[in-house]
Parts: C-alpha cells; structure tokens; sequence
C-alpha cells in the first residue's frame, strides 16, 4: 500500500483501503475454475470461517449468515424475527439511513427515539424509559460511529421485556461483542475499515436461527419449496474473495490506522477545548480525546463544535472546503429527511422532541479519516479545523455543554 501525502491538493474524506488486483488473482482464478460464482459458494463459507477466527473467535461458524450489504444484514435480521406487519421498532434518529430504511422495508414503523448525550447511542436505559409512553415490538440499538453497544444491559433488557433486539453494529467489526441472546448486524462497505466493496452479515444468537435466516436469505428455499418468503440477500464470491484477500492484509490495514489515529490524537490537543468528543456513557468526557483511542475502534473522526452562536456545522464543513479539506456534517437526524418526518417521535418524558439528537445534527462534522493520510494532511486538516470553528469569545458565545 502506497502512502502519498495530498495536503497540496484537496485531502479527500473517505479512500478506502482494498486489496489491489493482484492480491485477488488466486481467488478469481479458483472461482473460474469451479464456475461457482453465488449461492453460498466455497469462497463465502471460507471468508466466514476467517471472520469468525479474527474477530470473533469462539462463535460457532453455523450462527454467522454473509449477505450482500450491511443494509441486507439488518433486513434479513428484523425479517427473521417474524413479526406482525406494521409493528413498531425503537430505533435511535441519530443513525445513518439504512437502519431505518431496513425497518421500513420490512413493512413496519420506526419510533424514534433520543440518543445518550454522550455516547450518541440508544441505550437500554432509553428504551426502558421509552416503554412508559409508547408500545414497540422490537428494539434496533446502533454501535454509532463503531462504538460497541452495552451487551450486558441489552441482553438483560431482552429478559426484562422479553422484547427482541438487533443491534446495527455496522462499522464496529472488531470493537463489538456478540451474544447468545441478541442478534448482531455488521457491514462490509467499501467505506468501512474491513471492507469487500458491498457485503455484510448477521451473528445470531443459535444456531437453530441462523438456519432459519439462512433460507430467507435465499428467497425462503427449503428442499426446494418456500414455507415462508424471504429474499435474496447472499453475498456472491466475488465480493468473497475481496474479503479473503483483505484478510491477508488485515494487520497491516490496522497498523496504518493505529498509526494515523495516534497522530491524530497527539495534533487535536490544540483544539479540543473548542470541540466535543464521543465518550462512553458512563464516563465524564473531560475534555480528553476519547474518540480516538483506538484504531479501530470508531470508524469515523466525528467531532462537535461547543460554540454555536456564530457557526453550525456546515459553515465549518463550508470553510473546510474552502481550505481544500473534505469533511461531512454527520449525521442529519433522520427524522429530519422528508421520507422519515411522519414516523413518531419518542423523547425524554414522552415529549415529541429529540433533544440530544438535534443538537448533534447541527454541531457534528467528521474530517478526513483514512489510511493514505500522511501526518503533513493531519496536521493541515486539524489547523484548518482551528481557522474554520474560529477562537471563541466567552463573553457572547452560545457553548453546547454536550459531551
């Protein structure tokens, strides 16, 4: 993997960092040679025995089901939970679309709920509180920005409520637990730090559900009848053998990425007293860059402006720009998109109004963050950020007290 500096030109957002041609050559060629290019081929159940053996050791390979994208983890998850059409799931706005679209998909409604101040996260305590003023028949927590959900709490919310819960840990491949009690939802994405181009897959909680999902996965087929109707959500083995050939160049994939978040962290000292950080939810976030603790562990280098009187967060992401620095606001909540304005809103104390989440959707932006970052680009990308957010006046400014 080449390392090129981009600092003289505009630092991108997003490269992701795949396997090059060459390093997929053998896979290709043992596909060419079966003539076994989809449905459940040997390229696919080899990438789920090597996930299972780097991430999640231990897990039995038959709770693991691959699919074409992360979007189609979590639809095949909620469809394996056969629940009555038009059931409600509780489910965070502070996400990115395809956990809701996933829902609406399957024929049932989203209830928004807030997210935790700190974490950006549902928590189990929020779907607690949520239960004293709306009915909902599934609850879909997200690992946002790849940090982990609480298994524990969740587990044992599931107990409680006997309701089932799916977490979308979507960019979290290597910083979220899985369970035997809870179904786990992961992504693929080219975008994401383990990425085959588009992929997924769910790790359900038995072996016996796995099975099930397994068939809907592939239209419903049973011995050749369809009992029940599910789609078609199998992972082909070319995108296999992108992740075969990722596997091989993991380590060195995470050694990048350890080292640009360490550079990283060192250059934000010089301005986290003017941005927020996401921090768990049960610690006080102090100030320190808890965002980036590790490598791996948040996808993205999201963090928030404190002072918002005189700029939101697209006017930072403008000025960015400007300076030749692509970064996002992140996220827009999603009850805020025209296609998902209608859905209920739960917020604390049963009012309509999500306070937390809007607040992050016009104070969050995210920077580059990526493997073909150099410590010139992190260092122009973190002073640009202190010329765009601007020094702040104590005397006038309006300082967001989140995280």
């Amino acid at each position: 993997m080449a390392i090129h500096s981009t600092s003289r030109q505009t630092i991108p957002y997003l490269i992701p960092d795949m396997p090059e041609y060459y390093q997929l050559a053998r896979y290709l060629q043992s596909t060419d040679k079966k003539h076994w290019y989809s449905n459940f081929g040997p390229l696919v159940n080899e990438l789920e025995l090597g996930i299972l053996d780097r991430f999640f050791p231990g897990v039995d390979k038959e709770r693991l089901i691959t699919c074409s994208s992360g979007t189609a983890a979590i639809e095949l998850a909620i469809k394996s939970l056969s629940l009555p059409a038009g059931s409600s799931i509780l489910v965070p706005s502070f996400t990115f679309p395809a956990t809701v679209t996933a829902i609406v998909n399957c024929g049932h409604n989203p209830v928004f709920c807030d997210v935790d101040e700190k974490s950006w996260q549902m928590t189990p305590e929020i779907a607690y509180d949520a239960m004293s003023f709306v009915e909902f028949h599934g609850v879909l927590p997200v690992a946002t920005m790849g940090m982990p959900q609480d298994i524990d709490g969740w587990e044992q919310f599931a107990r409680d409520t006997q309701l089932p819960v799916i977490i979308d840990a979507a960019p979290a491949i290597e910083s979220q637990k899985v369970s035997t009690e809870l179904t786990v939802c992961f992504s693929l994405h080219a975008t994401k730090a383990f990425g085959v181009g588009e992929g997924g897959f769910v790790i359900y909680p038995s072996q016996e559900e796995a099975a099930r999902g397994k068939k809907l996965s592939n239209f419903g087929f049973s011995a050749g009848v369809i009992e029940e109707v599910g789609s078609n959500y199998k992972l082909s083995e070319y995108h296999a053998a992108v992740g075969l050939a990722q596997l091989e160049r993991w380590q060195e994939v995470v050694d990048r990425r350890d080292a640009i978040r360490r550079y990283y962290q060192s250059a934000m000292e010089t301005i986290k007293s003017w941005v927020f950080f996401q921090s768990h939810s049960n610690e006080s976030p102090g100030g320190d860059i808890s965002y980036l603790q590790r490598a791996v562990f948040y996808s993205s280098c999201v963090i928030g402006i404190r002072d918002t009187r005189r700029k939101d967060n697209h006017d930072v992401v403008n000025a960015l720009l400007q300076l030749g620095i692509e970064a996002r606001p992140w996220y827009k909540p999603i009850h805020q998109h025209p296609a998902f304005c209608e859905y209920q809103l739960m917020g604390q104390h049963g009012e309509a109004c999500l306070s937390v989440t809007n607040t992050l959707g016009k104070t969050l932006f995210s920077l580059p963050f990526h493997n073909f970052l150099v410590n010139e680009d992190i260092d122009y990308i973190v002073n640009g950020t202190k010329k765009s957010i601007g020094r702040r006046d104590n005397k006038s400014s309006k300082v967001i007290r989140i995280g």
